[in-house]
């Protein structure tokens, strides 16, 4: 049976909405359920404290993602496979998105690579140190 593309089309939406909204939901009622917890508490976080620390953390995030997208664009050329920056994009962030739920190797590399050893060292490096740079300035008091 073949599917009429625009019906499929929402139909992977609603899929993808709610993957997305089932677990937001069981996050939310976890937190609304603890009996410590009171709304005013997230609103004075906000009203108390400056949110320049929030925004340079995600514009650094936000840097970090671009050039690291980057870096792998120019990794994939050599090796002779040429993809549009924006697709390139998009599987990067799935990729993001699988790393933080399943645990494994930082890099895997097929046998017969000509990607040098020091090369490949450099991505699970590039992770640490953004890790790193992400911590200081969510626990610096700027």
């Amino acid at each position: 049976m073949k599917l009429n593309p625009k019906l499929k089309s929402i139909l992977v939406f609603c899929l993808k909405l709610v993957v997305t909204l089932v677990p937001a939901y069981f996050v939310y009622r976890n937190i609304v359920s603890d009996p410590e917890w009171r709304a005013s508490d997230l609103t004075n976080l906000f009203k108390n404290n400056s949110v320049f620390p929030l925004v340079l953390a995600l514009l650094s995030l936000a840097v970090s993602n671009f050039t690291a997208c980057y870096q792998w664009k120019l990794l994939l050329e050599k090796q002779g496979v040429h993809m549009k920056y924006g697709k390139l994009l998009k599987l990067y962030h799935v990729g993001l998105f699988f790393n933080n739920f399943m645990p494994g190797t930082s890099v895997v590399m097929p046998r017969r690579s000509t990607i040098s050893a020091c090369r490949a060292g450099r991505i699970p490096l590039a992770r640490v140190l953004r890790r790193l740079f992400l911590t200081a300035c969510s626990d610096s008091s700027l």
